[in-house]
């Protein structure tokens, strides 16, 4: 079970088959090497597939294009890389 909103410290409940998310989730991943950034990339995209979750994933191979980008979007989820050059 995959957690997208905290209500009050918990989870809300497990989405029924009929039901669906109204928005779509954000996903930001940031990764300065290229195969990482698709490995992981895919893998997000996959589980949202696999939990028929709408979301839009955006990569970065730049810390900078990554800010830049918050400029104007939201993210509910952001993966990245603790170790990158400036």
């Amino acid at each position: 079970i995959l957690c997208f909103s905290p209500i009050g410290g918990r989870c809300a409940p497990p989405m029924g088959e009929k039901q669906r998310m109204d928005k779509v989730i954000g996903v930001a991943v940031c990764d300065d090497e290229a195969v990482a950034l698709d490995i992981i990339s895919a893998a997000v995209k996959k589980v949202f597939l696999t939990h028929d979750v709408e979301a839009r994933v955006e990569s970065f191979s730049r810390p900078a294009d990554l800010l830049a980008a918050l400029q104007n979007n939201t993210y509910s989820l952001i993966f990245l890389d603790i170790n990158m050059a400036a």
